[in-house]
């Protein structure tokens, strides 16, 4: 009898540039899962999925558009947006927000997105399954505690205004790693585990 596989998937979303596909591909511990560019712009047309067994465990990232790369949020984007989550068979376990931690912005369009993402779930406990993942996190080149302190209280205090939001408590994990390095950076290695066990233990 074959035992079953633990599937665990997980959704990005962040500005355009920050890392979100290479952050895919160390995740994935496969370098070629989704298209990264050195050039300035958004390299993700639309969503993506790929998958990899890490494990034992069946982790599925989905890639999504840079936002300063769909016109403003436009409706095509959202559309495709609703649409991918609708359709996807697994559920999503996680939802990370992706930030450089070389140059954080937390600007109204990821704020906008949360706002759209409050409305699709209308759940404020969908807000213990999101994380922040920060990129570019280079060796003795980053400060961890204004990454935690600084942008991770200001998400929670954005969240607090969401509707249905206003008594909440999340946590909002936050994780720091250096996604072109991750064959080699025991620290990315271990941020990456650590994420695959935050959304392991939730429920789709």
């Amino acid at each position: 009898m074959f035992k079953e596989i633990k599937e665990v998937t997980v959704i990005s979303i962040g500005e355009t540039g920050v890392g979100k596909s290479e952050n895919g591909n160390a995740l994935l511990k496969k370098k070629d899962a989704f298209y990264i560019s050195d050039l300035i712009g958004s390299c993700t047309s639309e969503i993506n999925l790929k998958s990899n067994i890490i494990n034992g465990i069946k982790v599925n990232y989905i890639d999504t558009q840079g936002l300063s790369s769909t016109n403003d949020f436009n409706e095509k984007y959202i559309f495709q947006f609703v649409n991918f989550l609708k359709n996807c068979k697994s559920g999503i376990n996680a939802f990370f927000i992706i930030l450089d931690i070389q140059n954080p912005r937390f600007d109204s369009r990821i704020q906008r997105m949360l706002k759209l993402i409050n409305d699709i779930f209308n759940n404020p406990k969908y807000w213990n399954q999101v994380g922040i993942i920060f990129t570019r996190c280079y060796k003795e080149c980053f400060n961890r505690k204004i990454g935690e302190n600084n942008y991770k209280i200001s998400i929670i205090n954005f969240i607090h205004k969401l509707p249905g939001c206003e008594n909440i408590n999340p946590s909002i994990p936050c994780f720091f790693v250096d996604s072109k390095k991750w064959e080699t950076d025991r620290s990315t290695q271990s941020e990456y585990g650590k994420i695959v066990k935050f959304a392991s233990i939730l429920q789709p």
